[in-house]
């Protein structure tokens, strides 16, 4: 089982330890900001940061979510259709983090 831990402290430290000692694959993030600045680096979506949905287009929001998704860092993506609200750019964006997730060992499925 995968098991992320954020921004526990001295508590996650010692449950980390418990949890590992159990078998379990542990990752602890220590800084959540820091994980979905280098998310956002990846999807190349840093400049909407501080944008509302009621500002950013379909095809925008589409990789904000796929970014939500990434930060989790699942070992299985099932991606409907990421790139039907995308211009040709965005298209390949995507396919450019789609082939990042692969070279990290995630498995991908497109649908």
């Amino acid at each position: 089982m995968k098991i992320i831990i954020a921004g526990c402290g001295k508590m996650g430290t010692a449950l980390t330890r418990v949890l590992i000692r159990e078998g379990h694959d542990v990752t602890v993030i220590d800084s959540v900001q820091q994980r979905v600045n280098e998310v956002m680096k990846t999807t190349n979506i840093e400049r909407l940061a501080l944008s509302t949905p009621f500002e950013i287009s379909g095809g925008q929001m589409q990789r904000v979510a796929l970014a939500s998704v990434i930060v989790l860092e699942p070992d299985v993506l099932i991606i409907d259709e990421p790139t039907s609200q995308l211009d040709p750019d965005g298209t390949e964006s995507v396919f450019e983090v789609i082939k990042t997730m692969k070279q990290k060992h995630k498995t991908i499925i497109l649908v």
